[in-house]
């Protein structure tokens, strides 16, 4: 499996926000993406690891033609903004807002006198029909160890956790990203903050794999997302 630690990324950021970018896809930023950070997956075209600092806010911006998926890790945001306007999302809790055809607006806020941590995640809304309807609003709160927080035609998340040395069903080519804990296979371990991609690819000189290698947790419990793409039928 192919890792990209938070130890190879810079802290970049904007107004009260402190950001690692993992993913930043040309489809999306063109010329202005970091070369660091890793093309996308699918819809998925942009994925960081942020931090609000206490009492300090993004500021009121707009987004069109894209679909927003804000996971809290840590602490709690205070959400306003054209969907949902007023809500609180707060730590475990997943806010998805999807652009519809005169896309959104928002300022998420920390409120609090505590640094929140989140992964925020950009994925192209799939097709036209999605496209012209109305903008969507939801937080979802996970009731189970697997499950689906965001999903289209082609491109599915799910967050997973996994019990101390679970292994994990994932298919070649998924994309992961190691919120806490360790995910472990034969020869290599991926700690927590850490973005993986499977492949079935074979390193030079060594024998092609015919099949995902086994993953499971490490000795502790551990929370991931994981993106999947489902190839057209």
């Amino acid at each position: 499996m192919k890792q990209l630690p938070q130890s190879a990324l810079d802290i970049t950021g904007f107004a009260g926000l402190l950001e690692r970018i993992y993913i930043m896809d040309e489809r999306q930023f063109g010329a202005h993406r970091i070369p660091e950070a890793w093309q996308g997956h699918g819809q998925l075209v942009y994925l960081a690891d942020a931090v609000f600092k206490p009492n300090k806010s993004t500021g009121r911006h707009s987004h069109n033609d894209i679909d927003v998926v804000t996971l809290v890790t840590q602490g709690e945001l205070h959400h306003l903004g054209s969907l949902g306007d007023h809500s609180a999302v707060r730590e475990g809790q997943i806010m998805v807002q999807r652009s519809g055809a005169k896309g959104f607006q928002h300022d998420e806020q920390n409120r609090t006198d505590q640094r929140t941590h989140v992964l925020q995640l950009w994925l192209l809304p799939e097709d036209t029909a999605n496209r012209e309807k109305q903008g969507e609003y939801q937080v979802i709160t996970p009731t189970q160890p697997d499950e689906i927080i965001y999903q289209s035609a082609s491109t599915t998340l799910r967050l997973v956790t996994l019990k101390p040395a679970q292994t994990l069903s994932a298919q070649p080519d998924d994309l992961l990203f190691v919120i806490k804990g360790q995910l472990q296979s034969a020869n290599s371990t991926a700690e927590a903050k850490t973005l993986i991609r499977l492949t079935l690819k074979p390193e030079p000189t060594k024998t092609p794999l015919k099949s995902t290698p086994l993953l499971q947790a490490g000795p502790e419990t551990t929370s991931l997302l994981l993106c999947s793409v489902s190839s057209p039928s």
